[in-house]
């Protein structure tokens, strides 16, 4: 009996040893590896891939700076509380958290903030500051959930070119183009806007209640519920709006994205990251100890971030 309980203890053993460097299967066993591990002190919310680098905040005013292999390379002090970033070639553009809606010009080959520009001056509406940030070429967009508004910011005149109203507690834009065209995503309360690039007309497709995340592949649209209830993720027609698909994954997600290999991610609370087949909804992978608040494509890895374990995960699956 003694050699069969040290047995069964040396499998568990080599077992759990096995699945250390990679996130903790609870449904489905075709999970991605972690390939690094970069450990971030109060790692919060989104982040964003620069072609080189990823970048972070901790939610209160750092702002870091990690390699491709996991490594933090620098620390800056004094960006606020970080929510949403976009890259334009250039400059890192941070959105705050306050009710103003600051957005930062930070410039990464000099650490310093070129400018602040305040996109809510007033601070009217509800709290929830920047919600959304992308980079068109141009224009940059950012949800102004306070607002209700989506607004195309033009750093070269520092004014707004385009305001966007009607976006009702808008949480997560994503760009996308569609034959030729290129629209903002914005997901809303109770619906989602495909919002014409070139004017900022558009139109509205509904959704289930709670759907604060998008994304896109140009031809579906992905929603994702910060809910308890299935289902969780949504896929929509592009071109007309209407749904397709409704699938399960998990209760209150913070965020979606998609991988060049046709697959929806989600990061949600307790730490749960799910995999979805994008064809057939079918979950690939469910697992705990990665994802929480943020994943986020670089072209070829996933990257998540988890404050529980105050890391940022470098993602891939094997050969």
């Amino acid at each position: 009996m003694k050699k069969i309980f040290l047995l069964a203890t040396l499998i568990l053993t080599v077992a759990l040893s096995a699945w250390s460097a990679s996130p903790t299967p609870i449904a489905a066993y075709n999970c991605p590896k972690v390939v690094a591990t970069a450990p971030v002190p109060g790692a919060k919310n989104y982040g964003c891939y620069d072609g080189s680098n990823f970048w972070t905040g901790d939610g209160t005013n750092k702002l870091y700076k990690i390699s491709s292999d996991g490594k933090v390379l620098k620390t800056y002090d004094g960006l606020g509380a970080i929510l949403y970033m976009a890259y334009d070639g250039t400059y890192l553009w941070v959105g705050d958290f306050d009710q103003n809606a600051s957005l930062k010009k930070f410039n990464p080959a000099t650490g310093a903030v070129v400018n602040t520009y305040t996109l809510n001056p007033g601070g009217t509406g509800k709290a929830g500051g920047i919600q959304g940030l992308v980079w068109d070429g141009k224009y940059l967009w950012a949800a102004l959930a306070g607002l209700n508004e989506v607004v195309a910011f033009n750093p070269a005149t520092a004014a707004f070119s385009m305001t966007v109203t009607g976006q009702i507690n808008v949480n997560g834009i994503v760009k996308t183009t569609n034959a030729g065209q290129e629209y903002i995503l914005a997901a809303c309360d109770g619906f989602w806007s495909k919002i014409n690039a070139s004017d900022g007309s558009y139109k509205t497709y509904k959704d289930t209640p709670y759907s604060y995340r998008i994304a896109s592949d140009g031809a579906s649209v992905y929603t994702a519920s910060f809910s308890s209830a299935p289902p969780e993720v949504q896929q929509f027609s592009l071109s007309n709006g209407k749904l397709l698909n409704n699938w399960a994954a998990s209760a209150d997600i913070n965020a979606i994205a998609l991988d060049n290999k046709g697959n929806v991610w989600t990061a949600a609370n307790g730490q749960i990251l799910t995999v979805l087949d994008g064809k057939t909804g079918k979950i690939i992978c469910q697992s705990t100890g990665t994802g929480l608040t943020d994943v986020e494509f670089d072209g070829k890895y996933m990257w998540a971030i988890n404050p529980e374990t105050s890391s940022v995960y470098k993602l891939e699956y094997g050969k």
